[in-house]
């Protein structure tokens, strides 16, 4: 053997052998951490599933909430608006629809407080607003008209009840209705 093929040997030899190895360790590690990729996408996957089944829960929930919401509303404007109209039938008596209208304003509002939390600060800043002009409206008109008697001397306090019902109450259930309409998506 020449010099130059011992010197080729003794450079080529351990070049190739550790050529060899990087290879060999470069495969190894490639596959050992596409293997940790693939066991990160998975836990991935999951959690995301995770996530959007609690999400889509929520929502269910939220969406319920207004439901009930809206229809406590409506039953307590209903009743208001009975209790507050210029033409009201006999029966029931006043004090009858007093306590429907306050029964109906008090379940709106026990379940608006209790659920609150299922709603964004504006519109649950809204509803508050409504539930406190329903109840000063019907504080009024039962000041302006105690016992079971209509007091015609107290006709203008009726009419401005009638008017704040027309005025207030009802443009903020309608504005509310949007709201609730944006936040179930239908809108």
């Amino acid at each position: 053997m020449t010099w130059f093929q011992q010197l080729l040997a003794l450079i080529l030899a351990p070049t190739l052998v550790v050529a060899a190895m990087t290879w060999i360790l470069r495969a190894l590690f490639s596959q050992a951490l596409s293997r940790d990729i693939e066991k990160l996408k998975s836990e991935l996957k999951t959690e995301a599933f995770r996530e959007q089944y609690r999400f889509q829960k929520l929502h269910e929930r939220q969406a319920e909430v207004i439901s009930d919401l809206y229809a406590r509303m409506v039953h307590a404007e209903r009743k208001m608006g009975q209790l507050t109209s210029r033409f009201r039938p006999v029966y029931p008596s006043l004090e009858g629809q007093k306590g429907e209208a306050a029964k109906a304003c008090d379940s709106f509002a026990d379940f608006f407080r209790e659920h609150r939390l299922y709603l964004p600060e504006e519109t649950a800043e809204k509803v508050q607003k409504l539930v406190d002009l329903l109840a000063e409206i019907f504080i009024d008109i039962d000041c302006a008209q105690p016992g079971d008697e209509y007091q015609p001397s107290n006709a203008d306090d009726w009419r401005e009840a009638n008017e704040r019902m027309e005025n207030q109450a009802r443009p903020a259930k309608k504005e509310l209705e949007k709201q609730f309409r944006g936040l179930l998506g239908v809108e």
